[in-house]
């Protein structure tokens, strides 16, 4: 049992160093496709496919109801990524667009995420007067948002393919519930059912409660 470790060891080193290694490169190439981004095109609702093709950083963290979300584990599935907080209200205007969204693509290997820069306590307050089908983890350390993510806008979207790849990065919001629906429904939902292989096809208009959301 000793000789077959210390045999192994070394190899062990060797892949976990490797692992920090690759982490760390798509790390730096997200960071700087970004940046490039952000100097070229100011990203707005409408995707302009620039951050497209770059591997996404992978975190671990804790959602409100206990569960350990880790983004390398949900490879094999579409990962919707959105980024908000409660006092944000275009954030608070699209959610129920996005809930409409989450039901839409229940019966898909869809994973729907938030992070959210408030504290747990506030955020399960605020849910608790307003549905969020999202699972959502609290980040009000901006360790994920900040230093993962390099999020300055808020709302983000980011729509990650099987394979951990970025299919669509959006941030901001529209004015209006209508045309909050109808990017929605262009920009998410397009790039969603291209993720699963489906042919895109515009969904009805999303009935929006005037008022819904409460702070």
């Amino acid at each position: 049992m000793n000789c077959l470790l210390k045999v192994r060891f070394p190899s062990l080193i060797f892949i976990f160093t490797l692992s920090i290694h690759n982490a760390n490169a798509q790390s730096h190439e997200y960071a700087t496709a970004l940046i490039g981004c952000r100097a070229k095109n100011q990203i707005q609702v409408a995707n302009t496919g620039c951050m497209n093709g770059i591997i996404v950083p992978d975190f671990s963290a804790k959602t409100l109801d206990g569960k350990i979300f880790q983004l390398k584990h949900a490879k094999g599935k579409v990962v919707v990524l959105n980024f908000w907080f409660v006092a944000c209200s275009p954030c608070r205007a699209e959610m129920p667009s996005l809930n409409k969204i989450v039901s839409s693509f229940k019966n898909d290997d869809v994973v729907f995420v938030s992070v959210a820069l408030d504290k747990e306590a506030d955020l399960k307050q605020f849910l608790r007067m307003n549905r969020f089908l999202f699972q959502t983890i609290a980040d009000p350390t901006f360790i994920i948002t900040d230093k993962t993510f390099h999020i300055k806008n808020f709302p983000t979207t980011i729509v990650i393919d099987k394979k951990g790849i970025i299919k669509l990065f959006t941030m901001g919001s529209k004015d209006t519930a209508e045309a909050i629906d109808i990017s929605l429904d262009e920009n998410l939902v397009r790039a969603i059912d291209d993720c699963l292989g489906k042919k895109y096809q515009k969904k009805m208009i999303f009935d929006n409660p005037p008022g819904f959301f409460k702070l």
